[in-house]
């Protein structure tokens, strides 16, 4: 619960897509290596130049990136899923905290990931957060577990 902590309390686009980790970070730098953006200097010269940060669609699902500079000298670009982009969703911190947590426990105690009474457990006791009164597989927390359980 403690390293979930990072993902703050606010709303936050979650890329869905088919592409890895690897393969989204790999497009982006050769985006960049392409147009002469890749090193620090003219990265940081393109990236601040208008509003603090730059969109990218990658052409394999037409998602769209967003990249700002970073506060690391080393490892300068942040990249994260742009909003409403394709192939993500639309998530609140909590839910997604909720989910992830719900989904690890239901593993660790071989429960289902739909358990109301796991998923309250995980947001009162871990989170400090209030229960909700049911869960469903179309919305809110159970649709976002399900689409986690989904991409793994």
């Amino acid at each position: 619960a403690d390293r979930l902590l990072v993902l703050g309390d606010n709303l936050m686009d979650l890329y869905l897509g088919e592409l890895s980790v690897s393969q989204v970070s790999g497009t982006v730098l050769s985006m960049l290596s392409d147009q002469q953006t890749l090193e620090y200097s003219s990265f940081s010269t393109w990236v601040e130049g208008k509003t603090s940060y730059q969109v990218v669609t990658l052409a394999y699902d037409q998602s769209k990136w967003v990249l700002r500079l970073s506060d690391d000298q080393e490892r300068y670009i942040h990249l994260h899923p742009g909003r409403w982009s394709p192939a993500s969703s639309r998530v609140r911190a909590y839910a997604l905290k909720t989910a992830v947590m719900t989904i690890v426990a239901a593993k660790i105690f071989k429960q289902d990931v739909l358990d109301v009474m796991l998923v309250n457990q995980m947001r009162m006791e871990y989170l400090g957060l209030s229960p909700i009164r049911e869960i469903s597989p179309n919305n809110g927390v159970g649709k976002l577990i399900m689409l986690l359980v989904d991409a793994t």
